[in-house]
């Protein structure tokens, strides 16, 4: 499976696995009940008014406007997801780890009815990210993009926790309890793929994970990068299991 690596709010590059062709599809055709669901409801809402009668530019901009830009505006206030994208999973996201900006967006929008136009009713662009290798349809490479299968998803026990520490373990950093679940899922994540790195790649990737945790925490410490991550999630782990006991 492709990956893309994904800069976090906090600077950290992570590793993501590229969204399948059966993901995207998915999420393609929950947007397009979204968006007939819409058509449905306004018009008969407008059905049952006189704007059907007495402005039908307006009836024509409310109808259709919004569908017609559907997909821009969800990408760019939902963070990359429509509403089909964030019901599976899945986000735009640069393939240079960057984080897209209007531009971005907005040439995915504008070439995909072309695309999709001369493609076989979605066929073709379908087929574009099944070959392509890094998940991109022809829109996606006009602009830089790939879609990517978010995979923090798991409990906190089955992505966070390890064997459980010694009764008589010691903690290191108390300030671990102001990281969130969703932190410490980031953080477990970072330490697996620290672990296929070369010593140099893993040190440099620890090095931007010891800061990103030290800025939010307060924590200062003088442990090797790594080291510092492995006490991290000791520390929380042990002292979410005591508070839970």
């Amino acid at each position: 499976m492709a990956t893309v690596k994904v800069l976090t709010a906090n600077n950290v590059e992570i590793e993501y696995e590229v969204a399948g062709v059966g993901d995207r599809a998915l999420a393609a055709l929950l947007d397009w009940g979204v968006m007939f669901a819409y058509f449905f409801i306004t018009y008969e809402i407008i059905k049952s008014s006189s704007l059907q009668y007495d402005l039908s530019f307006t009836f024509q901009l409310v109808f259709y406007l919004p569908v017609f830009l559907y997909h821009l505006i969800c990408e760019m206030f939902l963070e990359g997801q429509s509403i089909g994208k964030k019901t599976i999973g899945i986000r735009v996201v640069m393939l240079d780890a960057g984080r897209p900006a209007f531009v971005n967006y907005f040439l995915r929008w504008i070439i995909t009815p072309l695309e999709f136009g001369i493609g076989g009713m979605g066929v073709i662009p379908l087929i574009v990210v099944a070959a392509s290798g890094k998940g991109q349809r022809l829109a996606d490479m006009a602009a830089g993009t790939t879609v990517i299968r978010l995979k923090l998803k798991a409990g906190l026990q089955s992505t966070l926790f390890s064997p459980t520490p010694n009764p008589d373990y010691l903690v290191t950093f108390n300030e671990v309890l102001s990281l969130s679940d969703k932190d410490l899922n980031l953080i477990k994540t970072v330490q697996r793929q620290i672990q296929k790195k070369n010593y140099a790649d893993a040190q440099y990737f620890a090095e931007e994970t010891k800061a990103a945790i030290c800025k939010k925490t307060n924590i200062t410490s003088e442990l090797n990068a790594i080291d510092f991550i492995d006490v991290i999630l000791k520390d929380y782990q042990f002292m979410a299991t005591q508070k839970h006991n």
